[in-house]
């Protein structure tokens, strides 16, 4: 809602963000459900594992996750080099 009617939201999640059921909704409708929200458009995966401490990483996989508004496209998903 904060994006307007033809923004864009980006968020830096771990990947496991797409497994729960409380995520469901963010991701993709139900089947037979009507969209209530745009699937995310693009998911770009961190590749190799960032160190967000500079003292190794924390055993978990990351990558930023891309909304846009008004675009019903389906989702991609492309790898981001991380470079420290």
């Amino acid at each position: 809602d904060l994006a307007g009617p033809n923004g864009t939201v980006a968020m830096l999640l771990r990947l496991s963000f797409l497994a729960p059921r409380a995520s469901q909704p963010l991701l993709w409708p139900p089947a037979g459900e009507p969209l209530r929200r745009p699937p995310f458009h693009t998911l770009y995966t961190l590749t190799p594992r960032p160190s967000f401490t500079g003292k190794g990483t924390d055993a978990a996989d990351y990558g930023v996750f891309v909304w846009r508004i008004g675009i019903q496209a389906g989702a991609r998903v492309k790898p981001l080099i991380w470079r420290s």
